[in-house]
């Protein structure tokens, strides 16, 4: 599968307190197709995003436990942390799933399939600074008050260096 060079870069957030999560509006730039992966270009309004978002989240376990969720217009990943209800570590972050985010825009009936992927460079960036933002947050409130504010923006010069190292 050859990939195309892009820019993850991170273009707003939101609270869901119901839930609780956070969530992150990010693009990848430099791609053809700008429409499935640039809000801007994106035909998906955010606020039926949201609330899809949160309407499938109130429907899954983990009630309380904070959720991470990375949103872009092809795909929507949720991440959550560590649970001490069922003996996890509340310092890991574990993937919940994936859905393609025009799912999302359902009125009822979302169904968010579990997911083991950790998910791009770009969202592995996001969740660092989350965990940064985890590991320095004295209570939930804080750590859910608190986002990563700066519009970063990671560069992938070759996505497919390892197809070029391997000869594939």
């Amino acid at each position: 599968m050859v990939n195309q060079n892009y820019n993850a870069v991170t273009r707003g957030y939101e609270l869901i307190d119901s839930i609780p999560a956070k969530v992150y509006f990010m693009d990848l730039l430099d791609r053809d197709e700008s429409q499935k992966y640039e809000w801007t270009n994106s035909p998906l309004d955010n606020v039926q995003v949201l609330n899809g978002i949160e309407y499938a989240l109130s429907k899954t376990g983990h009630v309380g436990i904070p959720r991470v969720v990375i949103t872009m217009p092809h795909f929507t990943r949720i991440f959550r942390w560590g649970s001490p209800r069922v003996g996890e570590q509340e310092t890991n972050i574990h993937p919940v799933g994936e859905i393609e985010t025009s799912k999302l825009l359902k009125k009822n009936g979302i169904i968010i399939p579990e997911s083991t992927i950790t998910g791009c460079v770009g969202e592995i960036v996001l969740l660092a600074e989350e965990a940064k933002i985890w590991s320095e947050s004295k209570t939930i409130g804080e750590y859910l008050e608190t986002f990563h504010r700066d519009h970063f923006n990671v560069k992938v010069e070759d996505p497919n260096k390892l197809s070029t190292h391997l000869g594939s």
